[in-house]
């Protein structure tokens, strides 16, 4: 068979990396070696050859609040870090929870840079017939949400994918804050860990987003649940000197949540890494009292686990796993792995070479980060279906994203 392309590197395989290729026809992985030609034949020497992340937690801020994000730079940032499908929530301007909000989101999509999914708002007054036929999922918010309601709400999603942002409202405090301290003080531990209990005895298996506590993660275990965790909890703690560039929900906690995070991860108990990509201005983040919660991330999400890794911190293989497999497995793609039959979506990297972070250097249009100073490798290559869209880092291709459908 005749190949377009075959790219040469270290291939991971099992616990080690070994030199190999990767082969590529129309879009699709067709078989991998140790010695293969081409059409097209891209050596990149001693670099790791890996899949492309897949991030199922971002917020593009389109339609409604495109000065913060656009689906143009939005993409465009997710590229740079090696991210090539991202899915996006539904609260924006209009809310994506009726026919005409999925039409406006799907059509904010058609400039992006890489594959994006929609997500449809999970809420009474939602159309979830006209949402089954433009997004992979749906979302619930269970703080804006009496608990009593939140059976009939489960249930009214069926057997489709739910993400839930599990807080419950009875402990939310709406108070003035003004650090991180006092900003974890009003949405507590148990806000976060009733709702999750909540989920857990519910029996239904959905998606649990950014979990950020000891026993959420525990109270997961041995469900029909899967969940996430996101590099800035993962990362940063209340501790952490942001100040109002750090408040976000749930928020940073402390540095034994952390390190528990990490475990869970270690051992597969979090599923998957999302970076919950969620910019603001600078300006809106001036005050904290009034900041809006929410940080920028899906440049630096693949970046960040692949330090770990570097640092000894992960296994290559659940960093994969987390960051590219999972994800992409649970939203129903043929993406996220070096195999057979899988979108060419791949990076090439080496994890030596890092660089210092940033903000005003990254592509999201909000232009910081909370990883400021950080020392992170980035893809020298990305492919999306076969086509580089980075390459040496810089750009390459523009507007090759597709949107993703369900499939009729």
């Amino acid at each position: 068979m005749a190949y377009d392309l075959v790219v040469y590197g270290r291939i991971p395989q099992g616990y080690t990396t070994v030199k190999g290729c990767v082969a590529v026809k129309d879009g699709k992985i067709i078989k991998l070696g140790r010695s293969l030609t081409g059409d097209r034949v891209m050596d990149m020497g001693g670099m790791l050859v890996l899949p492309a992340a897949v991030d199922m937690h971002v917020h593009m801020r389109e339609p409604g609040f495109a000065h913060k994000e656009d689906f143009g730079s939005g993409t465009m940032s997710a590229a740079f870090g090696g991210v090539t499908c991202v899915a996006d929530m539904p609260n924006t301007n209009p809310l994506t929870k009726s026919k005409e909000g999925l039409e406006e989101k799907l059509d904010a999509m058609k400039k992006a840079n890489v594959d994006c999914a929609a997500y449809g708002l999970l809420s009474p007054d939602s159309d979830l017939r006209a949402l089954a036929k433009g997004t992979l999922g749906l979302k619930l918010y269970m703080y804006e949400h009496p608990p009593e309601t939140w059976p009939e709400l489960l249930a009214m999603a069926g057997e489709r994918f739910l993400s839930v942002h599990a807080e419950h409202p009875a402990y939310l405090d709406n108070i003035k804050v003004t650090t991180l301290e006092e900003h974890l003080r009003a949405r507590p531990h148990e806000a976060e860990v009733e709702a999750v209990r909540a989920l857990a005895e519910s029996g239904r298996g959905v998606h649990v987003a950014h979990v950020s506590t000891v026993d959420s993660w525990l109270l997961l275990a041995n469900t029909k649940c899967t969940c996430e965790a996101t590099p800035h909890h993962l990362y940063l703690t209340c501790r952490s000197r942001l100040g109002p560039l750090g408040k976000m929900n749930p928020p940073l906690r402390t540095r034994h949540d952390r390190d528990s995070l990490w475990d869970a991860l270690r051992v597969g108990e979090i599923d998957v890494v999302a970076s919950d990509h969620a910019p603001h201005t600078l300006e809106e983040k001036r005050e904290f009292s009034t900041a809006p919660s929410g940080v920028p991330g899906v440049e630096t999400i693949f970046p960040l686990m692949l330090k770990a890794v570097r640092d000894g911190e992960l296994e290559m293989r659940r960093c994969l796993e987390a960051c590219c497999e999972r994800p992409a497995q649970l939203l129903g793609l043929k993406k996220g792995k070096l195999a057979e039959g899988y979108d060419a979506d791949i990076i090439a990297i080496d994890l030596k070479a890092s660089r210092k972070v940033r903000g005003d250097e990254l592509h999201s249009k909000c232009g910081w980060t909370p990883f400021e100073g950080f020392e992170l490798p980035f893809p020298k290559l990305v492919m999306l279906r076969g086509t580089p869209i980075i390459a040496d880092g810089e750009l390459a291709e523009e507007r090759k994203g597709k949107i993703i459908l369900p499939i009729a």
